[in-house]
């Protein structure tokens, strides 16, 4: 689950930021004229059975299906405001009966416990800390702690300096830390923004998963790399034409990972330059020069852009990797879709609809239908296809409105 909060973006902004996210479900708040606004993103190995929102939180009741576990996540974006942050941690309390014991909050809370979450800038009175520590104790939280920067804020003031404080958080119930007793959360640092981004896991074992070789579109652009695919492609092989052509694909990708692996030390060595210099930079006891901070945010901004990019064709080769994983199921019982051709016809698996399916089975399918169909048309009586899904050539045949007088034979390729 992805939680954003002072979005300042319509519902249109986010659902494209939900597509590229490749997240199948949201929750989308509106800001209120150019201000706030909040969004939830989530993807199918979550499933949320309840919410209820505002302008300033989203609570659900979520059952996470990695763990088998149901449990409630409100996730918040407090005012500034002391005493609209008042009305708002009193709502807040109001809603904490209906939680149940297993419960997670998290977001940007506006607010501290105490002096020692804050640096710079003047010593606050103790006495405004009081509504968010009554609030704290009212609901029974615990902290989840961090790893990290102790700060997830930070902000340039003329005669205060830079001020840094721990004003974004997460809080638990008693139950919920027992049972996901090695959950941790880590104040992921983000130059481009203000505050820090929260990653929460609650099991935080790690995943390892196989590598896939992709191209990544930004090569084109580099000079060494067009010429050192052009060398190597120049060079001559004997075989046939498709041998010839698949060993030069398979010399031209060495020469790129070969490539790769010494150039992304320095892209990475360059990003950690920028980011060391912004820190440098911020704990300076010199006066703050804004405009060297600026010309650092502009850099870093370019080379966050190329990441960008590269993670947009990285989650394309992942999801294309889940097509190809589903094709080689044998049961579409489980798989739940309902495709439509450009003639009105309806292609209609079993399973739930609100399962994701990959658009190269629907295109598959597709296909197979279009091929079959004008294949009866022109009178043939025998068709073999080849494919290697040959139960979507089944489920064509047995759940088309068509009625084929056409002896079909299939064979993997």
């Amino acid at each position: 689950m992805v939680f954003l909060s002072e979005t300042n973006n319509k519902e249109n902004v986010l659902r494209r930021v939900q597509r590229q996210l490749n997240m199948y479900h949201a929750i989308i708040v509106d800001p209120i004229g150019l201000a706030g606004g909040l969004c939830l993103l989530w993807n199918d190995k979550v499933q949320v059975c309840q919410h209820h929102s505002t302008y300033f939180y989203i609570e659900t009741y979520v059952h996470d299906i990695t763990v088998s576990s149901k449990q409630w996540f409100m996730f918040v974006y407090l005012s500034m405001d002391k005493a609209i942050c008042r009305n708002q941690l009193q709502e807040l309390c109001s809603r904490y009966n209906s939680w149940g014991p297993m419960w997670v909050m998290a977001g940007d809370f506006n607010d501290i416990r105490d002096n020692s979450e804050k640096i710079g800038g003047r010593i606050l009175d103790e006495s405004s800390f009081t509504d968010f520590k009554n609030f704290l104790w009212e609901i029974g939280a615990i902290e989840l702690g961090f790893n990290g920067k102790p700060w997830t804020w930070w902000c340039y003031r003329e005669n205060d300096g830079i001020i840094q404080e721990r004003l974004d958080r997460s809080l638990c119930s008693p139950e919920w830390r027992l049972q996901f007793n090695q959950g941790n959360i880590n104040h992921l640092e983000m130059e481009a923004s203000d505050h820090s981004a929260l990653l929460i896991n609650s099991e935080p074992s790690p995943i390892k998963r196989k590598k896939r070789f992709f191209f990544d579109k930004r090569w084109s652009k580099i000079k060494e790399v067009n010429i050192a695919i052009e060398k190597t492609w120049n060079r001559s092989v004997e075989g046939n034409k498709q041998s010839i052509v698949n060993f030069k694909l398979k010399r031209c990708k060495l020469v790129l990972l070969a490539w790769l692996q010494d150039s992304k030390g320095k892209s990475r060595k360059k990003t950690q330059g920028i980011k060391n210099r912004t820190a440098d930079l911020k704990n300076d006891i010199r006066p703050f020069d804004i405009t060297n901070m600026k010309e650092l945010k502009k850099e870093l901004g370019k080379a966050y852009k190329d990441k960008e990019i590269y993670w947009k064709q990285k989650f394309r080769a992942l999801w294309l990797q889940e097509d190809a994983s589903l094709q080689k199921e044998k049961n579409m019982t489980s798989i739940g879709m309902t495709v439509m051709d450009s003639s009105g016809n309806l292609l209609q698996a079993l399973g739930s609809p609100l399962l994701f399916v990959g658009k190269t089975i629907i295109a598959e399918a597709l296909a197979i239908r279009i091929a079959l169909e004008k294949a009866q048309e022109n009178g043939w009586t025998k068709v073999q296809i080849l494919s290697d899904a040959k139960n979507i050539v089944d489920m064509v045949m047995k759940r088309s409105v068509a009625s084929w007088k056409i002896d079909i034979t299939c064979e993997d390729i």
